[in-house]
């Protein structure tokens, strides 16, 4: 890695402050009020100190790692946004699944024999 001058420093670390009070705002909204993975929060955080928290440590890692910052940040975003849009299963019980299918089978039975 290059030298970086204090002033690629110091712009590398606005950038990541920026965009991790973006991320800790995210995060505050997933651990402190609703995830489609987690569910309904029971957490209580302290919104304040986390999204400044993060903020710190990616303008932290802007000022140290100059522009990769960017990446960084790219692949926490990445991640949230994975950790968001897995797919889960409903948890039906087997009997309410068997009975739905049981109601649909009566149900076109019964229109076919009119």
């Amino acid at each position: 890695m290059r030298n970086l001058s204090f002033g690629e420093r110091l712009s590398s670390a606005g950038f990541g402050a920026l965009f991790g009070l973006v991320i800790g705002a995210i995060l505050t909204w997933l651990l402190g009020v609703y995830s489609q993975t987690l569910g309904p929060s029971d957490i209580h955080l302290n919104a304040k100190h986390l999204i400044i928290g993060t903020s710190a440590v990616f303008a932290l890692l802007g000022f140290i790692l100059g522009s990769n910052v960017g990446t960084i940040i790219g692949s926490a975003f990445s991640w949230l946004y994975e950790f968001e849009r897995q797919d889960h299963e409903f948890g039906l019980p087997t009997w309410l699944k068997f009975l739905v299918i049981t109601l649909i089978a009566i149900g076109i039975f019964w229109l076919l024999s009119r």
